[in-house]
């Protein structure tokens, strides 16, 4: 059996149910779908094998190859418990990969809080498509809200398989738009420089021009400014502007 308009919840814009079969418990008043079931209504669509579904709250229970849809965002995992009106849910083994940033997160279990808020437990972070990205970010709990900032705790950065650097904490911006701000320091030493220490500071100027300013101390030789300026007129012309000065 198949149905298209199985319950709507406003007559403007009905959800969608479609599956191999559906059947209708009452009690406990509940759709079961099995067979390549797809729920769907503008932007939300949830695909999954095994559905249990209630039109009066909006919640769903799915198994079995589970795929949310929310507007550019896909949320993959093993199984889902979800309300798709407010989109707060749980995905079992799940991956969430947010396209405006090009964002892969990964967790034992992850939390949709929100249109736009996850949580994850033992997750792994990276922007690298596939399964053996060429960087990685892991920790016990991450909370990353887009349009704000993401939060990793106990933090391990991998370059492929070898553990680089660890914090306890690591913070990351999650904006779809470009932000004026610092971002991240560089330092070590060198016999060249004795111990130096880079904090860039970045200035989105507007939408046709950027600038970041790069003071580098170095105990062996002083401070040095960096300044690139960046500019773009049209599909056909841009540029770049650097200078460096170091007494």
């Amino acid at each position: 059996a198949e149905t298209d308009k199985l319950f709507e919840d406003n007559p403007d814009e009905p959800w969608h149910i479609t599956a191999d079969t559906i059947s209708y418990d009452d009690p406990p008043r509940r759709y079961v779908a099995d067979g390549s079931v797809r729920i769907s209504k503008g932007n939300v669509r949830l695909t999954a094998d095994h559905v249990q579904f209630d039109h009066r709250t909006m919640d769903a229970a799915a198994s079995g190859h589970v795929v949310l849809v929310s507007g550019k965002d896909v949320l993959i995992g093993d199984s889902i418990d979800i309300n798709l009106q407010d989109q707060v849910g749980t995905v079992i083994q799940g991956t969430v990969f947010l396209e405006e940033n090009h964002f892969y997160i990964r967790g034992d279990k992850i939390e949709k809080l929100g249109e736009n808020t996850y949580a994850a437990e033992q997750a792994t972070l990276s922007s690298c498509d596939g399964q053996a990205p060429a960087w990685k970010i892991t920790g016990r709990k991450l909370d990353v809200t887009l349009e704000g900032y993401g939060v990793i705790r106990h933090a391990a950065l991998w370059a492929k398989d070898v553990p680089v650097l660890y914090t306890p904490i690591f913070v990351f911006p999650a904006k779809r738009q470009r932000q004026t701000g610092l971002l991240a320091p560089e330092f070590g030493s060198s016999t060249r420089k004795g111990a130096f220490y880079t904090q860039p500071f970045y200035w989105a100027i507007n939408e046709q021009s950027d600038m970041t300013y790069a003071p580098q101390y170095m105990s062996e030789r002083g401070l040095q400014h960096s300044l690139e300026y960046r500019y773009i007129v049209d599909t056909q012309s841009r540029g770049t502007i650097m200078a460096d000065y170091l007494d």
